[in-house]
Protein backbone atom coordinates (compact mmCIF):
# COMPACT_ATOMS: atom_id res chain seq x y z
CA UNK A 1 0.00 0.00 0.00
CA UNK A 2 2.51 2.60 0.89
CA UNK A 3 4.30 1.92 -2.59
CA UNK A 4 1.23 3.98 -4.20
CA UNK A 5 1.41 7.04 -2.01
CA UNK A 6 4.53 9.23 -3.11
CA UNK A 7 5.99 11.29 -0.59
CA UNK A 8 6.07 14.63 -1.20
CA UNK A 9 4.94 17.52 -4.09
CA UNK A 10 6.58 20.73 -3.54
CA UNK A 11 5.29 23.82 -5.40
CA UNK A 12 7.68 26.22 -7.39
CA UNK A 13 10.12 28.97 -5.52
CA UNK A 14 9.79 32.32 -7.09
CA UNK A 15 13.46 33.74 -8.41
CA UNK A 16 15.12 37.08 -5.98
CA UNK A 17 14.39 40.27 -7.06
CA UNK A 18 17.00 42.49 -8.76
CA UNK A 19 19.51 44.51 -7.35
CA UNK A 20 18.67 48.36 -8.08
CA UNK A 21 20.83 51.42 -6.78
CA UNK A 22 17.88 52.85 -5.82
CA UNK A 23 15.11 50.47 -5.39
CA UNK A 24 15.60 46.26 -5.68
CA UNK A 25 13.05 44.54 -7.69
CA UNK A 26 10.44 42.20 -6.63
CA UNK A 27 10.54 39.05 -5.67
CA UNK A 28 9.29 36.21 -7.92
CA UNK A 29 5.88 34.61 -7.26
CA UNK A 30 6.14 30.79 -6.59
CA UNK A 31 3.67 28.66 -8.00
CA UNK A 32 1.87 26.31 -6.45
CA UNK A 33 1.05 22.24 -7.44
CA UNK A 34 -1.28 22.21 -10.01
CA UNK A 35 -3.15 18.50 -10.15
CA UNK A 36 -6.51 16.49 -9.68
CA UNK A 37 -8.38 16.09 -6.65
CA UNK A 38 -7.47 12.15 -7.24
CA UNK A 39 -4.26 12.73 -7.71
CA UNK A 40 -3.64 14.88 -4.57
CA UNK A 41 -4.96 11.68 -3.03
CA UNK A 42 -1.70 9.76 -3.76
CA UNK A 43 0.36 12.19 -2.26
CA UNK A 44 1.59 12.36 1.89
CA UNK A 45 2.49 15.68 1.49
CA UNK A 46 2.07 18.62 -0.56
CA UNK A 47 3.53 21.88 0.30
CA UNK A 48 2.12 25.62 -1.63
CA UNK A 49 4.80 27.72 -3.52
CA UNK A 50 7.06 29.96 -1.82
CA UNK A 51 7.86 33.31 -2.98
CA UNK A 52 11.65 34.99 -4.09
CA UNK A 53 13.19 36.86 -1.49
CA UNK A 54 13.05 41.01 -2.41
CA UNK A 55 16.46 42.57 -4.03
CA UNK A 56 18.82 44.65 -1.93
CA UNK A 57 18.18 48.72 -3.09
CA UNK A 58 20.46 51.22 -2.25
CA UNK A 59 17.29 53.36 -0.80
CA UNK A 60 14.59 50.56 -0.57
CA UNK A 61 14.64 47.25 -1.02
CA UNK A 62 12.18 45.25 -3.03
CA UNK A 63 9.08 42.88 -1.93
CA UNK A 64 9.15 39.43 -1.33
CA UNK A 65 7.72 37.37 -3.56
CA UNK A 66 4.64 35.44 -2.14
CA UNK A 67 3.63 32.00 -3.31
CA UNK A 68 0.37 30.23 -4.21
CA UNK A 69 -1.94 28.05 -2.37
CA UNK A 70 -2.27 24.70 -3.62
CA UNK A 71 -5.97 24.39 -4.93
CA UNK A 72 -7.09 20.69 -6.32
CA UNK A 73 -8.72 20.75 -9.63
CA UNK A 74 -12.38 20.04 -9.13
CA UNK A 75 -15.43 20.46 -11.73
CA UNK A 76 -17.74 23.01 -10.13
CA UNK A 77 -20.55 20.33 -10.29
CA UNK A 78 -18.36 17.55 -8.24
CA UNK A 79 -17.27 20.82 -5.89
CA UNK A 80 -21.35 21.68 -5.35
CA UNK A 81 -21.85 18.05 -5.00
CA UNK A 82 -19.19 17.39 -2.64
CA UNK A 83 -19.78 20.54 -0.09
CA UNK A 84 -23.74 19.92 -0.56
CA UNK A 85 -24.84 23.04 -2.29
CA UNK A 86 -28.12 23.01 -4.09
CA UNK A 87 -28.52 22.34 -7.67
CA UNK A 88 -29.25 25.90 -8.31
CA UNK A 89 -26.42 26.88 -6.84
CA UNK A 90 -24.13 24.54 -9.38
CA UNK A 91 -26.39 25.61 -12.00
CA UNK A 92 -26.16 29.10 -11.85
CA UNK A 93 -22.24 28.84 -11.54
CA UNK A 94 -21.93 26.53 -14.41
CA UNK A 95 -24.12 28.81 -16.30
CA UNK A 96 -21.87 32.19 -15.89
CA UNK A 97 -18.80 30.17 -16.89
CA UNK A 98 -17.46 29.28 -13.51
CA UNK A 99 -15.68 25.69 -14.45
CA UNK A 100 -13.32 25.18 -10.80
CA UNK A 101 -13.76 26.43 -7.30
CA UNK A 102 -10.34 28.10 -7.81
CA UNK A 103 -12.15 30.79 -10.01
CA UNK A 104 -14.36 31.19 -6.86
CA UNK A 105 -11.30 32.30 -5.46
CA UNK A 106 -10.78 35.37 -7.76
CA UNK A 107 -14.30 36.93 -7.46
CA UNK A 108 -16.73 39.29 -5.59
CA UNK A 109 -19.88 39.06 -3.94
CA UNK A 110 -20.86 41.31 -6.52
CA UNK A 111 -19.62 39.01 -9.03
CA UNK A 112 -21.36 36.16 -7.53
CA UNK A 113 -24.92 38.50 -6.92
CA UNK A 114 -24.33 39.05 -10.84
CA UNK A 115 -24.30 35.85 -11.74
CA UNK A 116 -27.71 34.92 -9.89
CA UNK A 117 -27.27 34.19 -6.37
CA UNK A 118 -28.87 35.53 -3.65
CA UNK A 119 -27.29 36.40 -0.18
CA UNK A 120 -27.32 33.44 1.85
CA UNK A 121 -26.56 31.43 -1.45
CA UNK A 122 -23.14 33.91 -1.66
CA UNK A 123 -22.85 32.80 2.33
CA UNK A 124 -22.77 29.07 1.27
CA UNK A 125 -20.61 29.44 -1.49
CA UNK A 126 -17.75 31.07 0.45
CA UNK A 127 -18.39 28.28 3.80
CA UNK A 128 -17.92 25.92 0.75
CA UNK A 129 -15.29 27.39 -0.27
CA UNK A 130 -13.33 27.87 3.41
CA UNK A 131 -13.91 23.93 4.09
CA UNK A 132 -12.60 23.28 0.56
CA UNK A 133 -9.50 25.20 1.20
CA UNK A 134 -8.94 23.58 4.97
CA UNK A 135 -9.43 20.08 3.32
CA UNK A 136 -6.98 20.57 0.23
CA UNK A 137 -4.01 21.67 2.77
CA UNK A 138 -2.27 18.38 4.00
Amino acid sequence: MWEDWLKEFVGGQGGQGGQGSNQGGNGGFGQAPQMSASDAQRFLEINDGIGGLGGRGGNQDGLDGVGQVFVPRLTIYDFCQQFQLSEEISRLLQEKGFETPRMLLEVDDGALRSAGLEGGQIMEVRTALREFLTQAQP
